[in-house]
């Protein structure tokens, strides 16, 4: 159905009737592949918000004389489908879920996330997941309600089942999207690993591990020495290979002061768990930023200054921390100049978060 409407001709169409509408047709941007579509955020969200301009662009192509036969059939099916009971409740059903999942990548994507706090986020996606089998979601609750009625959005519904269309069996998807995601996100090797089923238990130690370091989940009134927590301190130095002796007695001083400092010797521990990668998003934006950079136009690129520019574009300073007069001094030393006045401004004066500040000192 996207492809199809994806067309410059159908496009233009579409805008019409979501002008005639007053709907604003949401941007899907690339359509990559249709298993890609259907776990779309954005693409499920703009058929859900432009639900009523899809129908009049359907409805109005089926009895459009530019069409030929093939391709009001094309429109009329469509426009059968899209109206049906199956197609709502599908849709409904997995924009609960996809939503749902919207919400944990983006928190996951985070700058300051770590791994207690994406395992805490990740069991509450789990148990909304879990609670959507026996209640419905808000786009579900919305669709069943307008079912009772006999329309979505001003569009009659058509109760009819239509040729080909199957119906989603909604608690067996949460239920199965659920265990992926245990088995996913939940271990510390691959799921497809023979050993992942085995290590999703160790996962779960060392998670709890890393909570001690965590004044806010320690018991009420607890003092030094807490022998529970050093033991799993230890075990936790051992995962590192950090020295235990050192780093227990900054441990104690940290609680002694409540958690309110972390002791200088405590802080290899601390930096060691803060440094492990919660989710492939630093890899994702590395690849997204490269095929800006390593576009068909600059195609001729060497290895060596393509390095050179992602760097500067995934962990340089913002503009206004930066300053440039070294580097042009010895670039017009070097007998090099530039007249192109061409050049895109830069949109955004400051980058947000100060993850990489240590670094932009050295530049």
């Amino acid at each position: 159905m996207l492809c199809i409407i994806s067309h410059q001709k159908n496009l233009a169409e579409l805008s019409e009737c979501a002008k005639e509408l007053e709907v604003q047709i949401l941007k899907i941007g690339k359509v990559f592949s249709v298993r890609w579509v259907a776990s779309s955020q954005r693409a499920i969200r703009a058929v859900w918000e432009s639900y009523p301009a899809l129908h009049s662009h359907f409805l109005k192509a089926s009895l459009s004389s530019a069409n030929n036969s093939k391709q009001k059939s094309v429109f009329s099916g469509l426009n059968k489908v899209l109206t049906s009971v199956d197609y709502l409740l599908n849709l409904a059903g997995v924009a609960d879920a996809v939503q749902e999942m919207g919400l944990l990548s983006e928190a996951l994507q985070r700058d300051d996330i770590t791994l207690p706090r994406a395992y805490q986020l990740i069991n509450r996606s789990v148990r909304a997941v879990e609670k959507m089998k026996d209640m419905p979601g808000k786009h579900l609750k919305e669709v069943m309600e307008s079912l009772e009625k006999g329309n979505f959005k001003g569009v009659t519904i058509n109760p009819e089942s239509t040729k080909g269309q199957v119906r989603i069996n909604l608690p067996q998807f949460y239920q199965s999207l659920v265990d992926n995601l245990r088995s996913r996100l939940f271990a510390l090797t691959a799921s497809n690993r023979p050993a992942a089923s085995s290590q999703s238990g160790e996962f779960e130690t060392l998670v709890s591990e890393i909570d001690i370091l965590n004044s806010q989940r320690w018991p009420i009134n607890v003092d030094s020495p807490w022998f529970e927590g050093e033991a799993k301190l230890e075990q936790l130095c051992k995962r590192f290979r950090l020295s235990y002796a050192s780093i227990c007695e900054g441990f104690r001083d940290y609680i002694d002061n409540g958690g309110a400092e972390i002791p200088e010797n405590l802080k290899p521990v601390v930096t060691a768990v803060n440094s492990l990668p919660v989710t492939s998003g630093d890899c994702e934006r590395g690849f997204s930023t490269m095929n800006l950079v390593m576009s068909p136009i600059r195609s001729g690129l060497g290895i060596e200054r393509l390095s050179s520019l992602l760097f500067i574009s995934l962990i340089g300073p913002p503009v206004h921390l930066w300053d440039p007069l070294p580097y042009v001094t010895k670039w017009l030393t070097t007998h090099r100049s530039a007249d192109d006045t061409k050049s895109r401004k830069v949109d955004n004066l400051a980058r947000q978060g100060q993850r990489y500040s240590s670094l932009w000192d050295i530049f």
